[in-house]
């Protein structure tokens, strides 16, 4: 007898291969925006070392002026990447529940399908059985004629 719900177990494997591949997707993302704020600090802490040395000396207005603007910037734009990061971690966060939600209904349907199995392997062991045992009978029957 064939297990009749194998095309749920089928659909369950090909939800759980999707998560899979959202859940990649998902930290590929992370992977660069995390890139991009260490790039951000990097910058920061270049534009801040080249303040430093242009604030030394005979200062230009102009310079130290147009550098606290772009610092500025920098680290707004580094407040907006981290909230971008964050929200990308929740996003990775649920496609990994997802995933394991995913697994968890495949791994249901896989042992009911080996119980099933099981239980039909049992049976047939048993139908088996019950041949050899009539077999074993008529034998026994035509021996004492």
């Amino acid at each position: 007898m064939k297990f009749r719900f194998e095309p749920l177990l089928n659909l369950r494997k090909h939800h759980e291969d999707d998560c899979k591949y959202k859940l990649k997707k998902e930290e590929v993302v992370l992977l660069s925006i995390q890139r991009e704020l260490a790039a951000v600090d990097r910058r920061t802490a270049q534009e801040a070392e080249y303040l430093k040395k242009v604030g030394t000396g005979r200062i230009d207005p102009f310079l130290l002026s147009s550098g606290s603007r772009f610092l500025s910037y920098l680290r707004q734009k580094r407040i907006e990447i981290d909230e971008a990061r964050v929200l990308q971690e929740r996003q990775v966060s649920i496609a990994r529940e997802d995933l394991i939600s995913a697994r968890k209904a495949r791994k249901t349907m896989e042992r009911l399908k080996e119980n099933f199995m099981e239980q039909q392997n049992k049976a047939a062991l048993h139908q088996e059985q019950k041949i050899l045992d009539e077999i074993g009978i008529s034998l026994v029957h035509l021996g004492k004629r």
